[in-house]
Protein backbone atom coordinates (compact mmCIF):
# COMPACT_ATOMS: atom_id res chain seq x y z
CA UNK A 1 0.00 0.00 0.00
CA UNK A 2 2.82 2.43 0.78
CA UNK A 3 4.39 1.74 -2.60
CA UNK A 4 1.06 2.56 -4.18
CA UNK A 5 0.77 5.69 -2.06
CA UNK A 6 4.13 6.88 -3.40
CA UNK A 7 2.88 6.22 -6.91
CA UNK A 8 -0.39 7.97 -6.11
CA UNK A 9 1.43 11.10 -4.96
CA UNK A 10 3.38 11.22 -8.22
CA UNK A 11 0.37 10.46 -10.46
CA UNK A 12 -2.12 12.91 -8.95
CA UNK A 13 -4.29 10.42 -7.07
CA UNK A 14 -3.49 12.18 -3.80
CA UNK A 15 -5.11 15.58 -3.40
CA UNK A 16 -5.20 18.33 -0.81
CA UNK A 17 -8.57 19.64 0.34
CA UNK A 18 -9.23 22.60 2.63
CA UNK A 19 -11.62 22.75 5.59
CA UNK A 20 -12.62 26.35 6.35
CA UNK A 21 -12.02 28.03 9.70
CA UNK A 22 -14.27 30.84 10.90
CA UNK A 23 -12.84 33.93 12.61
CA UNK A 24 -15.35 34.25 15.43
CA UNK A 25 -14.72 37.90 16.16
CA UNK A 26 -14.81 39.15 12.56
CA UNK A 27 -17.38 36.67 11.28
CA UNK A 28 -15.25 35.85 8.24
CA UNK A 29 -13.57 32.76 6.81
CA UNK A 30 -9.91 33.66 6.51
CA UNK A 31 -8.12 30.41 7.33
CA UNK A 32 -8.37 26.68 6.56
CA UNK A 33 -6.82 23.34 7.44
CA UNK A 34 -5.24 21.31 4.64
CA UNK A 35 -6.41 17.67 4.60
CA UNK A 36 -5.00 14.97 2.35
CA UNK A 37 -7.24 12.57 0.41
CA UNK A 38 -6.36 9.54 -1.73
CA UNK A 39 -8.53 8.34 -4.63
CA UNK A 40 -7.14 4.92 -5.58
CA UNK A 41 -7.80 3.90 -9.22
CA UNK A 42 -8.95 0.40 -8.18
CA UNK A 43 -10.10 0.62 -4.56
CA UNK A 44 -11.64 4.07 -4.77
CA UNK A 45 -11.41 6.47 -1.85
CA UNK A 46 -8.92 5.27 0.77
CA UNK A 47 -9.64 6.91 4.11
CA UNK A 48 -6.91 8.88 5.86
CA UNK A 49 -7.50 6.78 8.98
CA UNK A 50 -6.30 3.83 6.93
CA UNK A 51 -3.27 5.13 5.06
CA UNK A 52 -1.86 7.86 7.31
CA UNK A 53 -1.05 5.57 10.29
CA UNK A 54 0.70 3.21 7.88
CA UNK A 55 2.59 6.11 6.36
CA UNK A 56 3.68 7.23 9.84
CA UNK A 57 4.85 3.75 10.87
CA UNK A 58 6.84 3.21 7.66
CA UNK A 59 8.32 6.69 7.24
CA UNK A 60 6.41 7.39 4.01
CA UNK A 61 4.66 10.19 5.90
CA UNK A 62 7.74 12.34 5.34
CA UNK A 63 7.19 12.18 1.58
CA UNK A 64 3.48 12.78 2.08
CA UNK A 65 4.08 15.82 4.28
CA UNK A 66 6.61 17.24 1.81
CA UNK A 67 4.01 16.88 -0.97
CA UNK A 68 1.32 18.61 1.09
CA UNK A 69 3.71 21.42 2.04
CA UNK A 70 4.52 22.06 -1.63
CA UNK A 71 0.85 22.06 -2.61
CA UNK A 72 -0.23 24.32 0.23
CA UNK A 73 2.63 26.80 -0.17
CA UNK A 74 1.94 27.09 -3.90
CA UNK A 75 -1.74 27.68 -3.18
CA UNK A 76 -0.93 30.31 -0.55
CA UNK A 77 1.18 32.20 -3.07
CA UNK A 78 -1.43 31.88 -5.84
CA UNK A 79 -4.27 33.18 -3.67
CA UNK A 80 -2.17 36.03 -2.29
CA UNK A 81 -1.30 37.19 -5.81
CA UNK A 82 -5.03 37.15 -6.63
CA UNK A 83 -5.86 39.29 -3.59
CA UNK A 84 -7.35 36.35 -1.65
CA UNK A 85 -4.64 35.81 0.97
CA UNK A 86 -5.47 33.11 3.52
CA UNK A 87 -3.56 31.14 6.14
CA UNK A 88 -3.45 27.37 5.68
CA UNK A 89 -2.62 24.80 8.36
CA UNK A 90 -0.71 21.57 7.65
CA UNK A 91 -0.60 18.60 10.04
CA UNK A 92 2.89 17.48 11.07
CA UNK A 93 3.54 13.98 12.42
CA UNK A 94 5.95 12.77 15.08
CA UNK A 95 8.10 11.30 12.28
CA UNK A 96 8.31 14.74 10.67
CA UNK A 97 9.18 16.66 13.81
CA UNK A 98 11.95 14.19 14.67
CA UNK A 99 13.46 14.36 11.18
CA UNK A 100 16.42 16.80 10.88
CA UNK A 101 15.59 17.39 7.19
CA UNK A 102 12.03 18.50 7.96
CA UNK A 103 13.02 22.15 8.28
CA UNK A 104 14.65 21.95 4.86
CA UNK A 105 11.39 20.63 3.39
CA UNK A 106 9.52 23.63 4.81
CA UNK A 107 12.16 26.07 3.58
CA UNK A 108 12.12 24.56 0.09
CA UNK A 109 8.32 24.70 -0.16
CA UNK A 110 8.28 28.38 0.84
CA UNK A 111 11.22 29.34 -1.37
CA UNK A 112 10.01 27.52 -4.47
CA UNK A 113 6.47 28.91 -4.21
CA UNK A 114 7.30 32.43 -3.08
CA UNK A 115 4.67 32.12 -0.33
CA UNK A 116 4.68 34.33 2.75
CA UNK A 117 5.94 32.10 5.61
CA UNK A 118 3.27 33.60 7.89
CA UNK A 119 0.55 32.18 5.60
CA UNK A 120 1.60 28.67 6.65
CA UNK A 121 0.66 27.12 9.99
CA UNK A 122 2.17 23.81 11.08
CA UNK A 123 0.00 21.79 13.45
CA UNK A 124 1.95 19.53 15.81
CA UNK A 125 0.25 17.09 18.17
CA UNK A 126 1.04 16.92 21.87
CA UNK A 127 2.22 13.32 21.53
CA UNK A 128 4.76 14.29 18.85
CA UNK A 129 6.28 16.90 21.14
CA UNK A 130 6.26 14.73 24.25
CA UNK A 131 8.00 11.89 22.42
CA UNK A 132 11.16 13.96 21.96
CA UNK A 133 10.66 17.36 23.62
CA UNK A 134 14.18 18.75 23.28
CA UNK A 135 14.45 17.87 19.58
CA UNK A 136 10.96 19.23 18.94
CA UNK A 137 11.77 22.45 20.77
CA UNK A 138 14.83 23.07 18.62
CA UNK A 139 12.95 22.47 15.38
CA UNK A 140 10.02 24.63 16.44
CA UNK A 141 12.31 27.51 17.36
CA UNK A 142 13.96 27.30 13.94
CA UNK A 143 10.61 27.25 12.16
CA UNK A 144 9.30 30.19 14.15
CA UNK A 145 12.46 32.08 13.27
CA UNK A 146 11.56 31.57 9.61
CA UNK A 147 8.22 33.29 10.18
CA UNK A 148 6.10 30.13 10.04
CA UNK A 149 3.07 29.94 12.35
CA UNK A 150 2.95 27.04 14.84
CA UNK A 151 -0.02 25.33 16.47
CA UNK A 152 -0.51 22.63 19.11
CA UNK A 153 -3.09 20.26 17.63
CA UNK A 154 -5.62 18.15 19.59
CA UNK A 155 -4.84 20.07 22.77
CA UNK A 156 -6.17 18.37 25.88
CA UNK A 157 -5.73 14.77 24.73
CA UNK A 158 -2.04 14.39 25.71
CA UNK A 159 -0.40 13.75 29.04
CA UNK A 160 2.27 16.30 29.80
CA UNK A 161 1.97 19.24 27.41
CA UNK A 162 1.25 21.80 30.13
CA UNK A 163 4.77 21.41 31.51
CA UNK A 164 6.22 22.17 28.07
CA UNK A 165 3.69 24.74 26.92
CA UNK A 166 5.40 27.75 28.44
CA UNK A 167 8.63 26.73 26.67
CA UNK A 168 7.18 26.05 23.22
CA UNK A 169 7.46 28.88 20.65
CA UNK A 170 3.93 28.37 19.32
CA UNK A 171 1.28 30.86 18.23
CA UNK A 172 -1.87 28.78 18.66
CA UNK A 173 -3.70 26.06 20.58
CA UNK A 174 -6.26 23.88 18.84
CA UNK A 175 -8.77 22.41 21.29
CA UNK A 176 -9.65 18.82 20.45
CA UNK A 177 -13.20 18.23 19.20
CA UNK A 178 -13.85 15.76 22.02
CA UNK A 179 -14.09 18.77 24.36
CA UNK A 180 -15.93 21.11 21.97
CA UNK A 181 -18.76 19.07 20.48
CA UNK A 182 -20.83 18.89 23.70
CA UNK A 183 -19.99 22.18 25.45
CA UNK A 184 -23.60 23.32 25.22
CA UNK A 185 -24.79 20.24 27.16
CA UNK A 186 -21.79 19.11 29.21
CA UNK A 187 -20.72 21.42 32.05
CA UNK A 188 -17.35 19.69 32.45
CA UNK A 189 -16.45 20.20 28.78
CA UNK A 190 -17.53 23.82 29.02
CA UNK A 191 -15.23 24.37 32.01
CA UNK A 192 -12.33 22.72 30.18
CA UNK A 193 -12.83 24.82 27.05
CA UNK A 194 -13.30 28.07 28.96
CA UNK A 195 -10.19 27.51 31.09
CA UNK A 196 -8.10 26.56 28.05
CA UNK A 197 -9.16 29.69 26.17
CA UNK A 198 -8.36 31.90 29.16
CA UNK A 199 -4.99 30.22 29.75
CA UNK A 200 -4.00 30.43 26.08
CA UNK A 201 -4.88 34.11 25.89
CA UNK A 202 -2.86 34.80 29.04
CA UNK A 203 0.08 33.20 27.23
CA UNK A 204 -0.54 35.32 24.15
CA UNK A 205 -1.85 32.46 22.01
CA UNK A 206 -4.87 32.35 19.73
CA UNK A 207 -7.34 29.48 20.12
CA UNK A 208 -8.99 27.27 17.50
CA UNK A 209 -11.92 25.07 18.50
CA UNK A 210 -12.57 22.08 16.22
CA UNK A 211 -15.63 19.87 16.09
CA UNK A 212 -18.18 22.71 15.78
CA UNK A 213 -21.48 21.19 14.66
CA UNK A 214 -24.16 23.85 15.26
CA UNK A 215 -24.85 27.56 15.58
CA UNK A 216 -25.35 27.33 19.34
CA UNK A 217 -21.78 26.12 19.80
CA UNK A 218 -20.46 28.96 17.64
CA UNK A 219 -22.34 31.51 19.73
CA UNK A 220 -21.06 30.04 22.99
CA UNK A 221 -17.46 29.88 21.74
CA UNK A 222 -17.63 33.50 20.68
CA UNK A 223 -18.96 34.52 24.11
CA UNK A 224 -15.99 32.68 25.67
CA UNK A 225 -13.58 34.70 23.55
CA UNK A 226 -12.48 31.84 21.29
CA UNK A 227 -10.73 33.12 18.18
CA UNK A 228 -11.44 30.55 15.47
CA UNK A 229 -13.99 27.76 14.94
CA UNK A 230 -13.72 24.72 12.67
CA UNK A 231 -16.18 21.91 11.99
CA UNK A 232 -18.79 20.62 9.58
CA UNK A 233 -21.19 23.43 10.54
CA UNK A 234 -18.63 25.96 9.32
CA UNK A 235 -17.80 23.92 6.22
CA UNK A 236 -16.65 20.55 4.94
CA UNK A 237 -13.32 19.97 3.20
CA UNK A 238 -13.27 21.10 -0.42
CA UNK A 239 -11.05 22.54 -3.11
CA UNK A 240 -9.38 25.93 -2.71
CA UNK A 241 -11.86 27.33 -5.25
CA UNK A 242 -14.78 26.07 -3.16
CA UNK A 243 -13.17 27.58 -0.07
CA UNK A 244 -12.91 31.01 -1.70
CA UNK A 245 -16.51 30.86 -2.92
CA UNK A 246 -17.67 29.96 0.59
CA UNK A 247 -15.63 32.76 2.14
CA UNK A 248 -17.00 35.34 -0.29
CA UNK A 249 -20.59 34.16 0.09
CA UNK A 250 -20.80 33.67 3.84
CA UNK A 251 -19.22 36.82 5.31
CA UNK A 252 -22.49 38.55 6.15
CA UNK A 253 -24.28 35.34 7.15
CA UNK A 254 -21.52 34.35 9.57
CA UNK A 255 -21.68 37.72 11.27
CA UNK A 256 -25.34 37.07 11.95
CA UNK A 257 -24.69 33.57 13.32
CA UNK A 258 -21.59 34.38 15.33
Amino acid sequence: MMGELRRGIASGEVAVLYQPQLDLQLGTIMHAEALVRWQHPVHGAVGPDEFIPLAESTGVVRELTAFVLREVAANCARLASAGKAMRFAVNVSAADISNPSFVESVVNAIRDSGADPASLTLEITESAIIRSPEAALGILKTLRGLGVQLSIDDYGTGQSTLSYLKRLPVHELKIDKSFVTSICENASDLIMVRSTIDMAHELGLRVVAEGVENAETIGLLRSLGCDIAQGYFVGRPGSSEELIRLADREIIAWRDVA
